[in-house]
């Protein structure tokens, strides 16, 4: 099955009718191909299990709809899915970053055993290791299909568990985007999502008589910085004054947070905060309030698709988002830190059925029950794998008046690598920081919705601070969670110059054998030795002539059950290149300085393999950088802490 691109946009109505708002639809050059490869058995009875639709919007927090009160934006097709399902109140993602949330959301997993604890140009952990809810779908016999920003790594090229696939590499263009189809580069005009939200309807479409159940996901790009919109929303809101937050002006030494986070993520001095909009705080909040009227509209487009099919009372369609955002409130933007404005996101499901119409839940739910969720309408087993849990049952004994249910989850774990680390109850949240241990924050929920005084010095909280640090560390246990820390390595294999030309054939060779011996006699003419580090560095060879070439082996074992993701970081001008288990898994630095060698292990113990491109006197530092107590670096015999 696919789908054509174009070079042009039709003006035409892409909504369902409802909505205040038209968006212009991509035309697309020739028709798709018949779904099923083409072969569609007119007496096949259709598969009676629902379709699934999940559409993820980028840094999008729970409170910008006008169905939740927001009195300056209108979102009518958000309303409207909420009114006719349900809505999700207290809705979590586990990390508040781009790639993290989403591969948990995608495994159903806490980011860190989704081996995604932070941004790579490219995942190997993730995207080499991680089985999706996709693939569990695919297997089972639904017809799967990915559209939009992917931002794990190589969006460009289609992945496992997707029958159709159209992203793009890394974050993608706003405007006249590139998107791979298949595999195949093609261009189309206009705004990136109002070009995906069309390509996910006509998906929809040509999956019309396609016996067997669709799993749709789509990955929107607003509203992330820098909150491009469509030029029809240029003069929206000119003449509305919208207020900065209460907390704009809080003072850090006084309600308890870390100065440091207000040094690198305050509004006023954040690398993309004010300063990217005219160092104007109306610029900033009304590009960001347009930027969600388009996503408003996207969700329309995708929603009026899916309610069109036959399927349309047997839809599981969930609209969310990688994590929420940060305007203004506590003087701070951006992301990252475990506060309600990052870690709060929209979370709106239509449940197949009529049951689930208006319905409102308060406990919390959390991204991470999204796979599970989908799997049990598709009458899959949950994995054991998976931490989230399915929202199912709360539809299936529905009573609206009813608080949460008696089993409900009475606490969520947060954290963001490097930064901070958290529990959240009902009433309290309670958080660490890894930047200064000691540094911690109590917040009373009830009292302070608003986050505006940690009370953790409060003798009033006394039992509650020791209650919640007991409870953090049981999460931490549960979850095998453990801060991460860079070691510098001591010892690494070093082999005899390689002619450049068989350079890349080597590497694969060796990095799928065993572990190089120093010890035994030249095989081929390639020799190895132990060099141990002088200082900071590692003398890798001297006088390598021109056209050559050494290659650093590094065998690693880790001590989990899954790839807890390890970095090799290089102190290097040269050409690099890492080769794992027969394959080239990294090039250079391409995106710096998000990319990292990023060893995939499949297994206990794997065999990491650099090519160093150097010539004359090579010396490089080399350090690892994992969970403590995650990897051991077999040649020094060591457990990383």
């Amino acid at each position: 099955m696919s789908l054509v691109g174009s070079q042009s946009l039709l003006g035409c109505s892409a909504s369902d009718g409802n909505s205040s708002h038209t968006v212009e639809k991509p035309l697309y050059a020739g028709q798709p191909s018949a779904v099923d490869n083409g072969q569609v058995d007119p007496l096949a009875e259709p598969d009676p299990r629902p379709d699934i639709v999940v559409v993820l919007a980028d840094d999008m927090r729970w409170n910008l709809m006008s169905g939740e009160g927001n009195p300056f934006l209108t979102t009518p097709n958000l309303d409207r899915l909420a009114n006719e399902g349900a809505r999700m109140n207290k809705a979590f993602v586990p990390v508040p970053l781009c790639s993290p949330s989403r591969a948990a959301l995608l495994t159903g997993r806490e980011a860190h055993q989704a081996s995604a604890p932070g941004i790579n140009y490219r995942n190997n952990s993730f995207l080499k290791t991680q089985r999706t809810f996709a693939q569990d779908l695919q297997d089972a016999g639904y017809t799967t299909a990915y559209i939009g920003k992917w931002h794990l790594g190589d969006g460009a090229t289609p992945q496992t568990g997707f029958d159709h696939w159209e992203s793009f590499d890394w974050l993608g263009d706003f405007f006249n985007p590139d998107v791979f189809v298949n595999g195949q580069e093609q261009h189309f005009s206009g705004y990136v999502d109002d070009v995906l939200s069309a390509r996910a309807a006509m998906y929809l479409e040509s999956m019309s008589e396609s016996k067997k159940p669709v799993f749709l996901m789509v990955g929107l790009k607003a509203p992330h910085l820098k909150f491009e919109h469509p030029s029809r929303y240029d003069e929206t809101f000119n003449d509305v004054h919208i207020p900065k937050p209460d907390t704009y002006d809080e003072d850090f030494s006084v309600s308890g947070k870390l100065q440091k986070v207000k040094d690198w993520l305050g509004i006023d001095n954040f690398h993309c905060g004010l300063n990217c909009f005219e160092y104007s705080w109306d610029n900033y909040i009304r590009k960001h309030y347009r930027a969600v009227l388009s996503l408003d509209d996207s969700v329309g487009t995708i929603r009026g698709a899916a309610l069109s099919r036959e399927k349309q009372d047997n839809t599981l369609f969930v609209f969310t988002s990688d994590h929420g955002y940060s305007l203004g409130d506590h003087g701070l933007t951006e992301k990252h830190m475990l506060y309600e404005e990052p870690l709060r996101v929209p979370f709106l499901v239509d449940f197949p059925g009529d049951d689930d119409k208006g319905m409102r839940f308060d406990g919390m739910v959390s991204t991470l029950d999204i796979a599970p969720t989908a799997l049990d309408y598709a009458g899959l087993a949950v994995p054991e794998r998976m931490t989230g849990r399915s929202l199912r049952p709360l539809v299936d004994s529905r009573n609206i008046d009813d608080a949460s249910p008696a089993d409900w989850r009475e606490e969520l774990f947060f954290f963001y690598s490097e930064w901070q680390v958290a529990i959240r109850t009902e009433r309290y949240k309670y958080i660490e920081s890894l930047q200064e241990p000691g540094h911690i924050e109590l917040y009373d929920l009830q009292e302070d919705p608003g986050e505006r005084r940690t009370v953790h010095a409060d003798p009033t909280y006394a039992s509650v601070l020791e209650e919640l640090e007991v409870r953090l560390e049981e999460l931490k246990t549960r979850h095998q969670w453990t801060p991460r820390v860079r070691s510098p390595l001591q010892r690494v294999l070093v082999s005899s110059p390689v002619p450049i030309q068989y350079a890349d054939a080597t590497a694969r060779i060796v990095s799928l054998g065993p572990t190089p011996d120093p010890e035994a006699e030249p095989e081929n003419g390639l020799s190895w030795r132990l060099v141990t580090r002088d200082g900071d560095r590692f003398e890798l060879g001297r006088d390598i002539p021109p056209g050559h070439t050494v290659l650093v082996a590094i065998p690693l074992e880790r001590t989990l059950d899954w790839d807890p993701h390890a970095r090799i970081h290089l102190g290097s001008p040269w050409s690099n290149a890492l080769y794992v288990d027969g394959e080239p898994v990294w090039d250079n630095y391409e995106k710096r300085p998000i990319d990292f060698p990023n060893p995939p292990m499949k297994e206990p113990a794997s065999l990491s393999v650099l090519r160093i491109d150097g010539q004359g006197d090579v010396t490089v530092g080399i350090g690892l950088e994992a969970p403590s107590h995650s990897m051991t670096i077999t040649l020094e015999s060591r457990l990383l802490e």
